[in-house]
């Protein structure tokens, strides 16, 4: 019988066939499934012919036989890992498999013991180095746990960082835009398309600095459901060659139906579409989190690291600059690098991160491009800019949409305007109740969201329900088994 470790190295193979190339013990011998076996072979040979990128199901029919019903069953809830992982991934099905090569030996040794009354000296020494085998595991001595990708340092050539925008926004690198749901962040987003697609040059971050205009084509990738109402009327706004911007609100299947962009499975597939277009200079993906497979927890740091380290790995191989959007978590209280909705691993994945933030107390009402983070350059300034309506006329009717105006750079308190110090401190636990007296202040919620809420403020479960048992809420259940409610008793919502 397989495993699920075998399932889960067979669906990798499928999505991302280059990954054969990245453990030198991987055969058809460690698999146990005659399907999988088929499959690697199938994948195998098609990495000899033409190398694609990804597997389709024609192919994996035409030459090893497998429908596509089984080729969904099998990369169902799967992902793929980075190459370091997924070559742990082959050295543990290694080690699973000679553990069960080992015990076969065994028996079948015994049984003929017992039959013959004596040993078969051919079949003991299998047994040895089966053993011998599992030792070599169990002491780290596996070869596709200890060859490293090593080079001195000597021998790499030093390369300046390229820039779309000087300092802001990198070539062949992440760069972040952050800030709160309905800040700004994609307003600054189609602003740095629009200049791209028509070569427009940027503002300039350093004072007496002229930024040299970059043109190119530019893919946006996007959840926003009504491209012809929102996106395409901001593009228009802030001065865009249509024709160099193309829109990518997902993927077709065979029938043609819209499916979700997912960057787990379909960067290999836009990596293609990009390196057979020089002319494209910036991908977008705005936001980020709204291409997440639904098997990657959004908290957690190793399923996202390995999604985002995907998205890195595309920017170095294709060269262009690629800009994800992010959300803000609602706890203002944290450092200003902490602020970003879901695992820490957005942020440490990208090399340079800028939010847009309200300057409060404004009469213009100003918003702020502030540096979050940078691994690239020395970031202090901030933008200033103002968000304008714009209104044109088109064959459909008037449109009423809005660009931004950037100001001089000034020189601010990033962090104090990201997260605003001077607040009181108070306990986790007044912070939990605080939280529950909001959330549950127009009635009952589920438990499950709840924590969720809970946990991306960074209250920890066990505070939350000592919170809930000091303020007295009810939990309810709908059903044998079935969802759990928090609420409040009556007359209690508020104090």
């Amino acid at each position: 019988m397989s495993s699920e470790l075998e399932r889960q190295v067979v669906a990798a193979l499928i999505m991302r066939p280059a990954l054969i190339d990245a453990s030198d013990g991987i055969s058809t011998q460690i698999f146990s499934s005659d399907t999988y076996k088929r499959i690697f072979s199938a994948i195998a040979a098609g990495r000899e012919n033409g190398r694609p990128e990804k597997m389709d199901e024609v192919l994996l029919g035409e030459v090893g036989g497998i429908s596509a019903a089984e080729v969904s069953r099998i990369t169902s809830g799967c992902y793929c890992p980075i190459p370091e992982n997924f070559a742990l991934w082959v050295s543990r099905l290694r080690q699973q498999q000679a553990g069960k090569r080992l015990l076969r030996l065994s028996l079948a040794e015994a049984e003929a013991l017992v039959k013959v009354g004596e040993v078969d000296p051919a079949k003991m020494q299998e047994i040895r180095e089966a053993w011998r085998e599992i030792e070599d595991f169990e002491a780290g001595r596996d070869c596709t746990q200890i060859r490293f990708a090593r080079r001195k340092c000597s021998e790499i050539d030093d390369k300046p960082i390229r820039y779309a925008w000087k300092d802001i926004i990198p070539l062949q690198l992440t760069m972040a835009i952050t800030g709160p749901p309905g800040g700004g962040k994609t307003l600054v987003a189609a602003d740095a398309s629009a200049r791209i697609s028509c070569g427009a040059a940027f503002p300039a971050y350093h004072d007496g600095e002229q930024t040299q205009p970059i043109k190119g084509k530019v893919l946006y990738i996007s959840s926003e459901g009504v491209p012809e109402s929102i996106l395409r009327p901001r593009l228009q706004a802030a001065g865009a060659d249509l024709s160099c911007i193309d829109i990518i609100e997902g993927t077709l299947t065979k029938k043609k139906e819209l499916a979700i962009f997912d960057i787990t499975r379909h960067l290999p597939d836009l990596r293609r579409e990009v390196e057979k277009d020089a002319e494209i200079r910036l991908v977008v993906i705005d936001p980020i989190a709204s291409f997440m497979p639904t098997s990657i927890n959004d908290r957690a740091q190793n399923q996202v690291r390995q999604a985002m380290d995907l998205v890195s790995a595309f920017a170095d191989k294709t060269g262009v600059a690629v800009v994800v959007c992010m959300h803000f978590n609602k706890d203002s209280s944290q450092r200003a690098v902490d602020r970003t909705s879901g695992s820490a691993q957005y942020m440490a994945a990208v090399k340079s991160s800028w939010s847009v933030v309200h300057q409060k107390g404004d009469p213009a009402n100003r918003r702020l491009l502030v540096p979050q983070k940078s691994n690239i350059a020395a970031t202090e300034k901030s933008l200033p800019f103002t968000i304008q309506p714009f209104k044109y006329d088109s064959p459909r009717g008037t449109i009423e949409t809005a660009r931004i105006q950037y100001e001089a750079p000034v020189l601010v308190d990033a962090e104090d305007l990201i997260s605003p110090r001077g607040q009181p401190a108070i306990s986790m636990t007044a912070r939990a109740r605080a939280f529950l007296r909001e959330q549950l202040q127009y009635g009952r919620k589920g438990a499950r969201e709840l924590h969720s809420s809970a946990e991306e403020l960074g209250i920890r479960k066990d505070t939350l329900w000592d919170a809930k048992k000091d303020l007295g809420i009810i939990d309810e259940r709908e059903g044998y088994q079935g969802k759990s409610f928090w609420r409040f008793p009556d007359g209690k919502g508020e104090e």
